[in-house]
C-alpha cells in the first residue's frame, strides 16, 4: 500500500483554521499561564495585552489555530515569522493549551502547518529553537512515533538560559524542504498511529522522555543534561493566585491606582492621574505584572510587579499594591495577602532570572511598606536591609515625604524561605 504523501488526506485528529483578532484573549491566556509563560516567547515576562499583541503579530508570516477534530476545541497555536525571502528562511513555533497538553496532537497541527508553509512560500529552510528540557517533547522514543526525524539540531549553545538556579542550553533546530518531503510519509504514519492509540478505549498517551533517544544523545554530547523542569512554575498558594493582567482587569486597576494615590502607595508620584499616568503606574519599565486573585471570593485584591531591571547588575525593584478592602475590610486580610503574594512573586522572579537582589521603594507612610517588612522577616528577625532614606523625596499634595528603600538579596530570600516556610523549596513544580 502506498503511503500518503499529503497529511491533509489522512485524519490526524486535528485541523487548522486561520487566526483572527477574536482569538487574542484566548492566546494571551494560554501564553501567560504559569505552565507556559516561562517556556516560550514571553520568557516569563507578563506584558500589557496590547504590547503582547504587537509582540506576537510583529513580522508574522502565517499563524493558525490547531483545532481538535473530535470535539472542535482549540488546542494550540502554530506560527511562522521572521520571513527572509532572499535566503528562503523563516522561524516557526507552536504553543499548546496546557489544559489539552500531553497528547501530542498539537504536533499534528504543526505537520499540517509545515506542509502549508513549504507549499505556499519559497522556503528552503525553517528554523526554530528550544530550551534543552523542552526539546524531548518532539522525541518520545517510540519508533515511528518519534518526531525527532522532522528536524536536525544545528547548534547547541551551552548554558544560555537561566532557570531555577542553573543555566540551560539553547538548541537551534532546522527543517529543510527536501528533508521534510522525504520524511513526510513517516511523520504522517507516526501521527496516525498516535491518533489511533488515543482513540482506543483502553489506552492513554503518557508523554515520555526515554533515556538514549536521539535528541538526548545530541544534548549530552555537547556537555549538557537534558533532564529538567517539565511542568511549570507555581503562582498559586492555599488561597491566592497570581495571573497576568488582561484587558478585562483594566477598569479595576484604574480604580485601584486612583485610590492608592491617597495612601502614598504608588510607584511613581503624580500630581494628577490621567490616562498617561495610569498607564505608567501599570507598565512603565515593567518586567512582569500580576493581579493578586483571591480564589475564595473570586475577587482581585492587589497588584504586584517587577520593574526597573538593571540586567548588567542583576538587580530589580518590586512593588506590591493592595486594594483598600485588603487593607482593612473583610474582603481579605492584608497580612495574609502580602505573605502569600510576595512569597509567590519573589520565588517566581528569583527562579526565572539570575537576580542578585530586589529593592522595595515606598513613601514612608505607605501601608504596603510595613507589610513588606513583615513578610521579609521571620519572627523578630529581619531578612531585609534598610539601605536608605531619601529625605523629602516625594511631593504628595504639597507635603514633602521621605522615601524608604529596603533590599532583599537572593541569599537572604533563600534563608527566609527555609526558615519561615514561605514557599516550599524550589518554585518549579
Amino acid at each position: 500500500m502506498t503511503e500518503p504523501s499529503d497529511p491533509r488526506t489522512v485524519d490526524l485528529g486535528v485541523s487548522l483554521r486561520l487566526y483572527t483578532p477574536a482569538d487574542l484573549p484566548w492566546i494571551f491566556k494560554i501564553e501567560t499561564d504559569p505552565r507556559i509563560i516561562w517556556r516560550f516567547r514571553l520568557g516569563g515576562k507578563a506584558l500589557a495585552s496590547n504590547n503582547y499583541e504587537k509582540t506576537t503579530l510583529s513580522g508574522v508570516l502565517a499563524q493558525s489555530v490547531v483545532v481538535s477534530n473530535d470535539d472542535g476545541a482549540d488546542i494550540g497555536i502554530v506560527y511562522a515569522d521572521k520571513y527572509d525571502p532572499v535566503n528562503g528562511t523563516a522561524e516557526f513555533g507552536l504553543v499548546a493549551d496546557p489544559e489539552r497538553s500531553g497528547t501530542g496532537l498539537v504536533l499534528h497541527g504543526m505537520l499540517l502547518f509545515l506542509d502549508q508553509l513549504f507549499e505556499q512560500f519559497s522556503l528552503r529552510k525553517l528554523v526554530g529553537e528550544s530550551m534543552e528540557f523542552n526539546i524531548d517533547q518532539f522525541a518520545n522514543g517510540q519508533d515511528a512515533e518519534d518526531f525527532s526525524e522532522l528536524f536536525g539540531i544545528e547548534a547547541v549553545y551551552p548554558d544560555y538560559y537561566y532557570l531555577n538556579g542553573r543555566h540551560w542550553a539553547r538548541i537551534q533546530i532546522a527543517i529543510f524542504r527536501e528533508d521534510w518531503i522525504s520524511h513526510r510519509p513517516k511523520m504522517i504514519r507516526s501521527a496516525k498511529a498516535r491518533v489511533d492509540r488515543l482513540r482506543s478505549a483502553d489506552s492513554k498517551l503518557v508523554p515520555s522522555s526515554l533515556p538514549g533517544n536521539p535528541i538526548e544523545r545530541v544534548v549530552a554530547k555537547n556537555g549538557s543534561d537534558s533532564t529538567g523542569p517539565n511542568q511549570g512554575i507555581s503562582l498559586d498558594s492555599d488561597r491566592y493566585s497570581l495571573r497576568a493582567i488582561s484587558d478585562s482587569d483594566l477598569p479595576w486597576c484604574t480604580e485601584l491606582i486612583s485610590n492608592a494615590a491617597r495612601s502614598f502607595s504608588l510607584r511613581f508620584n503624580a500630581a494628577s492621574l490621567g490616562t498617561r499616568e495610569m498607564d505608567a503606574q501599570l507598565w512603565s519599565g515593567v518586567l512582569c505584572h500580576f493581579v493578586i486573585w483571591d480564589r475564595s471570593t473570586s475577587l482581585p485584591v492587589g497588584l504586584i510587579c517587577a520593574y526597573d531591571v538593571a540586567g548588567a547588575h542583576m538587580v530589580a525593584s518590586a512593588h506590591l499594591l493592595l486594594a483598600n478592602g485588603a487593607l482593612g475590610s473583610d474582603v481579605a486580610d492584608a497580612a495574609d495577602v502580602a505573605h502569600e503574594a510576595v512569597g509567590l512573586f519573589l520565588d517566581y522572579i528569583f527562579t526565572l532570572w539570575p537576580l542578585r537582589k530586589v529593592y522595595f521603594r515606598y513613601a514612608e507612610m505607605a501601608p504596603e511598606l510595613d507589610l513588606c517588612k513583615q513578610v521579609l522577616s521571620s519572627g523578630s528577625v529581619p531578612y531585609w536591609n534598610a539601605i536608605g532614606v531619601l529625605r523629602r523625596q516625594l511631593n504628595i499634595g504639597g507635603l514633602f515625604i521621605d522615601q524608604i528603600v529596603i533590599e532583599l538579596t537572593r541569599a537572604a530570600w533563600e534563608e527566609l524561605r527555609a526558615a519561615d516556610n514561605l514557599i516550599g523549596p524550589g518554585a518549579v513544580v
